[in-house]
């Protein structure tokens, strides 16, 4: 019998799954409740006078289980004559499987049924401390005013920046008027940079990735059957699913921030 190797089809790394919550539930929708700004607040007071009236709000979201599924067909004949092609058709179906997930739990919009992704949760840049302020902002500056903007608001956790391959290289690559290569790293501490190409060119998303959460509710599985006459024509049916969805509380979004650079470029430069 002759030797026999398989050569998969090279596909770029996904780096999102590595930096987000993954949870197993039981049931096939959550609810959050978050607190909502209220009227009032403490005061002092005289002794015998009225206490000021605090008002506490809270608000309820509701997010479901989503299917992302898969079908196949292979021959009885293949599998038993190619001794690989089991083991190579369930390493393939996984890898399209995890890369399918990659790009939702990044950009999922959640409204073709599919799932929300980390994008359709995070907030764009809106604030106006640094408008006007920095001269020839470059990636680097977008960076960290966006990491600001997270930071205002209250959130102290470790972030996370996905850029595009392309714009970091040209990040990298920048030089002074004594054309010498820059150090970036002064300007990005605290900040870990991902370059991959789910995201898109001009596009950032930087963050605490951890208040994004993937609730796996059926995880993914793969199994053989027939269906129809497959018996008959010697096939064997393959099917592939999970149900899942993803999530972020309303109160948690500010930990987050997705836009282009051009776009807060032309806000923080110096015009």
């Amino acid at each position: 019998m002759s030797n026999s190797l398989c050569r998969g089809i090279v596909h770029p790394r996904s780096r999102i799954l590595e930096h987000i919550r993954t949870q197993t539930i039981n049931n096939t929708s959550i609810v959050v409740t978050n607190e909502e700004p209220g009227d009032g607040d403490f005061e002092w007071t005289l002794e015998g006078a009225l206490k000021p009236y605090v008002d506490v709000q809270f608000i309820t979201e509701t997010e479901n289980v989503k299917k992302v599924a898969a079908f196949s067909k292979l021959s009885k004949e293949s599998l038993s004559d190619i001794p690989f092609m089991q083991s190579e058709t369930i390493r393939i179906i996984t890898d399209m499987y995890e890369r399918k997930l990659a790009r939702e739990v990044l950009n999922g919009d959640g409204a073709t049924g599919n799932i929300s992704g980390v994008t359709a949760f995070a907030p764009a840049y809106v604030q106006t401390c640094l408008d006007g302020r920095i001269q020839a902002p470059e990636l680097s500056e977008v960076l960290f005013a966006s990491a600001t903007q997270i930071k205002n608001l209250g959130f102290e956790g470790n972030l996370i920046a996905f850029v595009n391959p392309c714009d970091w290289a040209a990040e990298m690559m920048r030089k002074n008027t004594l054309n010498e290569l820059l150090e970036m790293n002064r300007l990005l501490e605290g900040i870990t940079v991902v370059p991959t190409s789910e995201v898109d060119p001009d596009q950032f998303l930087i963050g605490d990735l951890s208040v994004y959460t993937l609730y796996v509710y059926e995880g993914f599985n793969i199994n053989w059957g027939y269906e129809n006459d497959d018996f008959r024509r010697n096939l064997v049916s393959l099917t592939a699913e999970s149900r899942v969805f993803g999530f972020v509380p309303r109160n948690h979004r500010g930990a987050l921030c997705f836009d282009s650079v051009s776009n807060v470029q032309s806000l923080i430069a110096v015009v």
